[in-house]
């Protein structure tokens, strides 16, 4: 039997094994644009959100007050096409092999885009829910 702390060290192990993974396949997909980020970031959690998340990603406008404006999603676990979907519609996605959640998703993002130079950061819904 494994104690409690003994197993939320090992999950966070896992979360951050998952983060450094996700981070590195991020850095070698985009190469400088993910080291070269404009000043806002607008970052969006995804979870199976084929249908929805393509329309989203044209509605957000590329420049606000003045600022030259990045997209990322981060596709917490999908099984769907929304990973594709988010690429297609000219977001950079982050593909996370598992589903983590809301707030594990969103950390991430966060990350990438302090990495990635972004000044400010926002977010938004997947779904266009707010």
């Amino acid at each position: 039997m494994t104690s409690p702390q003994s197993r939320a060290s090992s999950e966070a192990t896992d979360h951050e094994a998952t983060d450094a993974a996700a981070v590195e396949a991020f850095a070698t997909q985009y190469g400088a644009r993910a080291t070269k980020l404009p000043p806002l970031a607008i970052v969006i959690a995804a979870y199976n959100e084929e249908g929805s998340i393509g329309p989203v990603i044209e509605a957000l406008p590329p420049v606000i007050s003045g600022l030259d404006v990045a997209k990322i999603v981060v596709s917490d676990g999908s099984g769907d096409a929304t990973v594709k979907e988010a690429d297609a519609a000219g977001a950079l996605v982050c593909d996370v092999p598992v589903n983590r959640g809301q707030g594990a998703a969103l950390r991430l993002g966060y990350r990438l885009a302090r990495e990635g130079g972004a000044q400010y950061i926002v977010t938004t819904d997947a779904d266009g829910q707010y």
